[in-house]
């Protein structure tokens, strides 16, 4: 098993921020997890396949989200904070497993 992990440490610029992984080539989406600085901070995670369909979506989080459900996909993915109601840190991972 190899495991890939996508990192950042971003900061919300009017609510939004954005970026892509690398090319994943047949593997699972294993682990989603995004928390804000501070705990009453709500906001939205989308996750974007490489042809802009929406793959995993959470509306109206507070402070975190701990996604585990496995995603099979390939090709770049681009993670997603929208809506957040702070512009404050971010500690994002995405987890890609391959078998």
């Amino acid at each position: 098993m190899i495991v890939y992990r996508f990192e950042a440490n971003p900061t919300t610029v009017s609510g939004a921020w954005s970026d892509n992984t690398l090319s994943i080539a047949g593997s699972y989406l294993a682990q989603i997890y995004v928390r804000s600085a501070t705990a009453s901070t709500t906001f939205d995670v989308h996750v974007v396949d490489y042809a802009g369909r929406v793959i995993k979506k959470f509306v109206t989080a507070t402070e975190i989200v701990n996604d585990l459900s496995h995603v099979p996909v390939t090709n770049i993915l681009t993670a997603k904070i929208l809506n957040s109601s702070k512009d404050e840190p971010f500690e994002v991972m995405l987890c890609f497993m391959t078998y």
